[in-house]
């Protein structure tokens, strides 16, 4: 869904820890109830893109470098960007459904909900604890046992 129009009522968000897997957490923006929809519950994350402030989202995209791309004269999030894995990891650990991503310069704003995708975080999530134990708890493991 793309929209411009104001999302619902927003509330500040800290950080966050996964109920299952305590070692993994995630501080998005900002948690929104939208009560238009059947699943009212979800978070925002913001982008202000300093170097395409004085452009209009739409017009960043242009660039190819940039992390959104025009699909039917809209700004969607490139599904490769971090910015991606990211609203995904942040969808996974807190089990909103959505995630309202803005972008947002001095000359508009876009607004593009993007749904949790159940079998990307899947993936995701198996990285993200191979790395956590490989990269924190092995080596921790070898020191404790050194010492």
């Amino acid at each position: 869904m793309f929209s411009t129009r104001n999302p619902g009522s927003m509330f500040k968000s800290g950080l966050v820890v996964s109920m299952a897997s305590p070692f993994l957490a995630a501080s998005p923006d900002g948690k929104v109830i939208d009560r238009g929809c059947s699943k009212p519950f979800g978070l925002v994350e913001v982008k202000c893109p300093y170097s395409k402030f004085h452009v209009s989202p739409l017009e960043a995209c242009a660039n190819e470098t940039f992390y959104a791309e025009n699909v039917n004269r809209n700004p969607r999030l490139k599904r490769g960007h971090q910015y991606y894995f990211q609203i995904q990891g942040q969808l996974g650990i807190t089990g909103a459904s959505w995630c309202d991503f803005v972008i947002y310069t001095n000359k508009g704003m876009s607004i593009e909900r993007i749904t949790s995708d159940p079998q990307f975080w899947d993936v995701l999530n198996e990285g993200l604890k191979k790395s956590y134990f490989e990269h924190f708890i092995a080596p921790a493991s070898v020191e404790f046992n050194n010492h």
